[in-house]
């Protein structure tokens, strides 16, 4: 027989129905053979839903300090590397520990999304990496106050395999791009040209103003770069274009032009110095715009793909190949230090160094 204040009762069927009110004012309804079989299916079921309850309470707690360390985030850094922390965190992290049941960070819960990440073999090791490199500047953020910090860091360890050798064009493919650059003879061929003999980047070209070019010096000055980016905010356009300054300090530079380029701009200076170069007006060009044209270019050509920045590798290994030394180089491609142009360009130097022991070895009189 039910108790006072339960609501357990015997059915007209013969089965025991077990019934209580949720505090969102639903009902849930267990049955059983006997009055005992439906209580305890009922406490179990309420009990369970409880934990579930706990669960998500612990997860969102650890979702919301991520996201709290992400809008942080927004206010210091720019908006290019905010908009791939955004993206990594709420395609790939959050949605990890939204599913699980984990209610802290322990280093099974890390292990297990570093697992998840190592293993989605649709992605490439390099982002996989990125990822995680990522979620370890979020993670090192949130646990800081942690006497676990280091144990919890050194969870996501993060493997790099040797860097590929860089594409760059070679001479005789850099020959047919720049004559049907030539041939087409427009800005945005004059544009690409640029870059092939000044080693600056797609979103650099995009920024240039014609105040930008000293014609007296034959010199560029690169202080800005122009991306297209997600906007954030809502009920607009999904991107925008964004101007910004360059990827780093050293990035901000005064590069010497040949002859021939400053030639070739003065056909376009309208001496409206606010203009964009490209556009000759106050709206930039696209940098899909650019892409989409020095793609068109290389099919003209008949050079296999490759990526744009392919040209800023191909100007520097030019260099490396006449001879100019590579604190010159480094400064001209805007690197933060000598190390990263070392780093990048070791195969070219190993091909100066052999021409220079070959050198030495023509001196042998024997």
């Amino acid at each position: 027989m039910s108790k006072r204040g339960e609501n357990i009762y015997k059915r007209k069927d013969g089965r025991w129905e077990a019934r209580r009110r949720l505090t969102n004012g639903k009902y849930v309804s267990i049955y059983g053979k006997t009055y005992s079989e439906a209580k305890r299916k009922l406490n179990e079921r309420i009990e369970g839903m409880n934990d579930n309850k706990k669960t998500e309470n612990c997860n969102q707690k650890i979702i919301e300090e991520l996201d709290r360390w992400l809008f942080e985030t927004s206010k210091r850094v720019k908006l290019s590397t905010y908009e791939n922390y955004y993206y990594c965190m709420k395609t790939y992290v959050f949605p990890f520990f939204e599913e699980s049941k984990a209610c802290v960070l322990t280093k099974d819960s890390l292990e297990c999304f570093a697992n998840s990440i190592r293993d989605n073999h649709t992605l490439s090791e390099a982002y996989r990496n990125k990822i995680l490199t990522i979620f370890k500047i979020a993670l090192r953020s949130i646990i800081q106050e942690s006497r676990y910090k280091h144990e919890l860091l050194n969870t996501l360890i993060i493997t790099r395999k040797q860097k590929k050798a860089i594409m760059v064009f070679s001479i005789e493919e850099q020959r047919a791009i720049e004559k049907e650059l030539i041939k087409d003879g427009n800005i945005k061929a004059v544009g690409i040209l640029l870059c092939f003999y000044s080693g600056i980047r797609l979103g650099e070209l995009a920024a240039i103003k014609w105040e930008d070019i000293d014609i007296v010096s034959k010199c560029i000055t690169i202080k800005k770069t122009l991306s297209r980016k997600k906007n954030f905010e809502e009920g607009v356009k999904k991107t925008i274009l964004h101007i910004s300054s360059p990827k780093n300090s050293s990035s901000n530079r005064y590069i010497p032009l040949p002859q021939f380029l400053f030639d070739m701009l003065a056909k376009y200076n309208k001496e409206d110095g606010d203009a964009y170069m490209l556009t000759n007006k106050s709206v930039p060009i696209d940098p899909r715009t650019l892409q989409r044209y020095y793609e068109n270019i290389l099919k003209r050509a008949n050079i296999k793909y490759r990526k744009f920045h392919t040209i800023r590798h191909t100007f520097a290994t030019r260099a490396l190949e006449i001879g100019i030394d590579v604190k010159t180089v480094s400064e001209l491609l805007g690197h933060s230090s000598v190390s990263t142009t070392l780093n990048i360009y070791a195969h070219s130097l190993m091909e100066q160094k052999k021409k220079a022991i070959e050198k030495l070895g023509a001196m042998h009189g024997f």
